[in-house]
């Protein structure tokens, strides 16, 4: 055996020098499993303020009316006095940090149907824009005093605490603030979603969603904890909430009272009614639906909104003659840049045009859906009439410029789809309008093409009046504009073009066919 050599000893003090780097830059890798949800912090320091600092110093609206609506809910009382089966909660606090609103929400839907399946009342959180923000909320020292924005300024029905009309009251949804009177942290029973999800052993990006549910379900339903927290990441992060896999839900989820009752809240009815003759005609009648529940009142702009207006309810008749389009512009041009580089799927229930992901769907819904819940035949699922297509044959860039054109469509596209829907239609589709956040000069050049093609009248988000005449109510409804859209998109309009890429355009679609509307209503460019 030959003899062994020792190394020099500067190459020995090297070798050891660079094994500690080693160690101590992977120490934490290899104690903590890598966790690819696990969202970034807050960029900046949070600051509180009251109302009155964050009025005066920032101009942020207080929600004043939508918060003490929240806090008059019936369940909103003293478990003794609540009647029916004790109380459960089910709070999830960690929703999608830097998501806008809309993707927030598709996630916000999956948690509460969760919560119905597991024998819960969903604890539905305010919502806090932490980018694309509707108002500064940073400090002349950096600090941020982020926006907190009521479910209630957005939604109502059982997503926001409604009842259903068969859900006890102890089962109805709580705020969070109810949330902390009941649930004191000591007993509070926290589960880590991380590890479940690793004892549960699903892939937690592209699991079928109706697994994930039905695991989570099973477990919740059978624990004895009143008060459950899933916390350190999403069960519904935004990759699985936006993905085909969510389809598989459809036969229990579709069919909820979330869906089939689901409303805008009275602030957005108030504000489309406020604005019904810019979005149709001015010689369009107004629905009883959207009128005032009382004409004794001074001031649409000052009275309360939650006892002047109902929610604007999605089984309510759409306005005979309306197109809804969403035509979605300023920073989306690079994001459609990068899903066409990907050759990305369109979100989540964009995708129920899809032939074979129905099929799919079907498959995973009868194997999880097997504990007594009714899942409809194939032939039954949703189908809408447009889906993402691509060119015969085509190549790498003739595919990546048709999703371009999918995601964003130019004026002439938009038109001549328009145009195609219209005549295409079994209702006389006079009347067109463009929820949209495009520059000034492309949404007039829009409108203009759109007259000159025969639309007997063109409006579009731009149009509207969203500050009420400028009054304290009108910075609520900018706040909320995004669902002043969607209500025209999902309940007004009687037919629908979207963008499949988009998380708004997806939400549109659900609400419109948990509503029971035709998918053959709804479009893609």
């Amino acid at each position: 055996m030959p003899p062994i050599r020792r190394l020099p000893r500067w190459a020995r003090v090297i070798a050891f020098f660079a094994c500690a780097t080693l160690f101590v830059a992977t120490w934490g890798w290899w104690r903590t499993p890598p966790r690819p949800e696990k969202l970034p912090p807050s960029p900046t320091k949070e600051a509180t303020l009251s109302d009155a600092e964050a009025v005066a110093l920032l101009g942020h609206p207080t929600f004043r009316d939508a918060w003490e609506h929240e806090r008059q809910l019936p369940q909103h009382s003293v478990p003794s006095r609540v009647k029916g089966p004790s109380p459960r909660y089910l709070r999830l606090p960690h929703a999608s940090w830097g998501s806008g609103w809309n993707n927030v929400f598709q996630e916000q839907l999956l948690n509460a149907h969760l919560a119905q399946l597991s024998d819960r009342a969903y604890v539905f959180p305010a919502y806090i824009p932490r980018d694309h923000v509707p108002f500064p909320d940073t400090l002349p020292n950096g600090t941020r005093h982020m926006l907190h924005v009521p479910m209630n300024a957005f939604v109502a029905g059982p997503i926001a605490g409604g009842g259903d009309g068969s859900m006890p009251l102890s089962r109805r949804g709580v705020s969070d603030a109810w949330w902390e009177t009941v649930c004191l942290r000591k007993n509070v029973k926290v589960l880590n979603v991380y590890d479940e999800q690793r004892r549960f052993g699903y892939d937690t990006e592209h699991a079928p969603v109706v697994e994930v549910m039905v695991r989570w379900a099973e477990k919740l339903r059978t624990m004895q904890d009143s008060c459950v927290s899933l916390e350190e990441t999403s069960v519904f992060n935004y990759v699985l909430a936006g993905s085909r896999g969510v389809l598989s839900v459809w036969p229990a989820y579709g069919a909820s009272a979330l869906l089939s009752q689901f409303a805008w809240s009275p602030l957005v009815a108030s504000a489309i009614f406020h604005n019904f003759n810019i979005i149709v005609p001015p010689s369009t009648p107004i629905p009883t639906y959207l009128r005032p529940l009382s004409t004794e009142f001074q001031s649409i702009t000052t009275s309360n909104p939650y006892t002047l207006f109902a929610p604007l309810n999605v089984r309510v008749p759409p306005i005979s003659g309306l197109l809804g389009i969403h035509v979605r512009r300023g920073d989306y041009a690079g994001h459609c840049n990068f899903l066409a580089d990907i050759n990305a799927s369109y979100n989540a229930w964009a995708n129920f045009g899809e032939p074979e992901i129905i099929v799919n769907s079907d498959r995973n819904a009868r194997k999880w859906l097997a504990d007594g819940e009714a899942v409809t035949a194939s032939a039954e699922w949703p189908r809408i009439a447009d889906y993402r297509t691509l060119p015969a044959n085509a190549n790498k860039t003739e595919t990546r410029d048709a999703l371009f054109r999918h995601c964003y469509p130019d004026i002439d596209t938009i038109v001549a789809k328009a145009a195609r829907v219209r005549s295409e239609s079994p209702r006389q589709l006079r009347s067109i309008y463009i929820a949209t956040n495009g520059e000034q000069g492309f949404v007039a050049n829009l409108i203009d093409a759109l007259r000159s093609d025969g639309w007997a009248h063109a409006a579009s988000s731009l149009d509207l009046d969203l500050y009420l005449g400028g009054l304290e109510r009108g910075k609520e409804v900018r706040a909320v504009s995004q669902a002043v859209d969607m209500g025209v998109l999902s309940v007004l309009a009687d037919e629908f073009i979207g963008v499949g890429f988009s998380s708004l355009t997806s939400n549109v679609v659900q609400i419109r066919l948990g509503a029971g509307r035709n998918g053959t209503e709804i479009h893609f460019w």
